[in-house]
């Protein structure tokens, strides 16, 4: 179950470190990149939804090249987290075919994430289409409200495998220590089952344990903040390395 990008390798047991780049203006975007840059994460997540000018012409393909210069030797993950899914803007899905199909093409990112259960969306024929450009999908879901039931989690994972994506993401809000739970055992019985790598987290305070410890259980990616954060729950870079350096044997 491991996907080796930019010789790093996801899904050997221990989870990788990602920061995400949130500025919304390109000054913004920059410096936060060159803060990150000197944090040394295993791999940087561009979300393009908190961009001002994400949707106006070329401006998001021309600091998607900006910033794989800035990472040349670190995975770089292009996304746009629509409204729905917990981000800043809400997007068509022909706009965002548009935008995520004109990433791959552009091959400065090294994975596109997509909402592959957009209602609308045709995730398959977009995955495919990605794939022919030689390009690489992590396949997501968001829930900011809920924690849905096992099996549930356990289908949607599955499901987002069948589909041909070559990383499973998930991500849901707790309410209680049971939510937790029941996250990290779907995120167990999932990644027992496919061969691609697994990322889940349960977010917020309440769900902290998951970014830590997630790994144990199978996840393959841990986001942590440096000079922003895209997701509640988020844990400074330093102290999650320092966490998975006692938990891991790395």
């Amino acid at each position: 179950m491991s996907l080796r990008i930019k010789g790093v390798t996801f899904g050997n047991g221990t989870p990788r470190i990602c920061v995400p780049i949130t500025g919304k203006s390109k000054a913004e975007i920059i410096r936060q990149s060159r803060m990150t840059a000197e944090s040394h994460p295993d791999l940087v997540e561009w979300r393009s939804d908190f961009y001002e000018d994400v949707l106006e012409g070329d401006s998001a393909m021309q600091m998607l090249k900006i910033l794989s210069d800035i990472f040349p030797e670190i995975p770089l993950i292009f996304t746009f987290r629509s409204a729905g899914e917990g981000g800043n803007k809400e997007i068509s899905n022909k706009a965002y075919k548009e935008l995520c199909t004109a990433a791959a093409e552009q091959d400065h990112a090294d994975l596109i994430d997509l909402e592959v259960y957009r209602e609308g969306l045709d995730a398959c024929d977009l995955i495919s289409r990605i794939h022919h450009l030689n390009g690489k999908v992590v396949a997501s879901n968001h829930n900011f409200h809920l924690t849905y039931e096992t099996d549930e989690m356990v289908k949607i994972l599955s499901g987002m495998d069948e589909m041909g994506a070559d990383m499973l993401k998930l991500a849901m809000m707790p309410r209680n220590a049971e939510d937790v739970l029941r996250l990290l055992q779907a995120t167990l019985q999932e990644s027992k089952k496919t061969t691609k790598p697994v990322v889940t987290m349960s977010m917020d305070k309440l769900g902290k344990i998951s970014r830590i410890g997630g790994g144990i259980f199978g996840s393959a990616i841990t986001f942590a903040s440096a000079a922003g954060i895209s997701a509640p729950g988020q844990i400074p870079i330093d102290e999650m390395r320092n966490m998975i350096l006692q938990v891991y044997d790395t």
